[in-house]
């Protein structure tokens, strides 16, 4: 696939929207020390509840202003990634299992989006081969 000029990271409107709402998701958890509801519900007997809420905020926060800096982007939306999919297998996958019910195939499939839109601008980030 050739990419044009405006098909660039960062230079359409739904990649800005999506890059500020990881941000602004990773804001929310800063500032509540929690996860915010798209990461909810986090059992509580996840070790270092806390610690990983705001490990995680600061990750959206991160990846989601990487995504808007051009020379950033592609890093950025790989680290967003193999953050999502981690999440997904290591939180969701044996919380799914363990308690088997509605709200924890919902969770999942949360997560399973996120990993979508991730990917998503993972491949939008990438810089095709002839450097555009």
């Amino acid at each position: 696939m050739t990419r044009r000029p405006h098909d660039a990271p960062a230079t359409s409107a739904a990649y800005v929207v999506y890059a500020a709402t990881i941000a602004g998701l990773g804001v929310i958890g800063l500032v509540t020390g929690g996860f915010p509801s798209i990461w909810a519900p986090v059992p509580a007997a996840v070790p270092a509840h806390t610690a990983l809420a705001y490990v995680t905020a600061l990750i959206m926060v991160a990846t989601g202003a990487g995504l808007l800096v051009p020379r950033l982007a592609s890093r950025a939306s790989r680290v967003l990634l193999a953050f999502v999919v981690a999440w997904l297998v290591l939180v969701r996958l044996p919380h799914m299992l363990l308690a088997w019910g509605v709200n924890t195939w919902w969770a999942a499939c949360k997560s399973a989006v996120m990993a979508s839109a991730a990917w998503a601008a993972a491949r939008r980030a990438e810089p095709d081969a002839s450097g555009v």
